[in-house]
């Protein structure tokens, strides 16, 4: 059992950065885990003065599956990479204007290749990047799929159990290795955020309901 640890103190002086245009912040964890939710929780932290609504920009592949006149989630299994790319274009074009100091990738990037590409063109532009892993939050897979706001089920395909298999604990060897350099710089400041998790060594095994 991993556990609690408190979120990283982030710096907000420009002066005490390691890299000084900003963060990014590479949120993990499966649907209804609570990632929009942390968001939020930090928007509305007085203690964070620089995470503001005008100085934060998030970049998420579900945006992209919003119905344009309604506004309601409408997932479409044709358009995933579609919309990780428009989500990914977004990403490296705020990186470019350097407009905002905080920058968050909020997708559940399950594996390490979901989001490396986020982590190499972070240290390309100069960003210090903070991972806030929340896994399930200790939540089973039926009480994921009632917290998520996308309807995601929680068994069969394209559910949460499907998800939960796939995920990997982050492991900055494994990253190397696909960036395909040794030492990544900036690593110093990944975090792994994690809530009440229990995440077995072995990797993650669903989790059913007790009741």
């Amino acid at each position: 059992m991993r556990k609690e640890t408190k979120p990283m103190e982030i710096p907000n002086d420009h002066g005490k950065r390691k890299y000084a245009c900003g963060f990014v912040h590479i949120m993990r964890g499966l649907p209804g885990s609570g990632k929009s939710t942390i968001i939020k929780e930090m928007l509305a932290d007085p203690s964070r003065p620089d995470f503001t609504p005008e100085n934060v920009a998030i970049c998420s592949a579900d945006h992209y599956m919003l119905d344009p006149k309604t506004g309601e989630y409408c997932f479409r299994d044709y358009m995933i990479k579609k919309v990780h790319t428009l989500c990914y274009l977004k990403f490296l074009k705020l990186t470019h204007t350097a407009t905002v100091d905080h920058i968050v990738i909020d997708n559940t990037n399950l594996q390490h290749i979901d989001f490396v590409n986020y982590f190499v063109a972070a240290r390309t532009f100069n960003y210090d990047i903070v991972l806030h892993q929340l896994y399930d939050s200790g939540l089973t897979n039926e009480q994921l799929s009632e917290r998520c706001v996308h309807n995601i089920k929680a068994n069969g395909k394209g559910s949460i159990a499907a998800m939960r298999k796939k995920w990997e604990r982050f492991n900055i060897k494994k990253l190397e290795a696909l960036i395909q350099i040794d030492n990544v710089p900036g690593t110093e400041y990944v975090l792994e955020r994690c809530i009440g998790i229990a995440e077995p060594d072995s990797g993650p095994k669903a989790k059913t309901s007790s009741t």
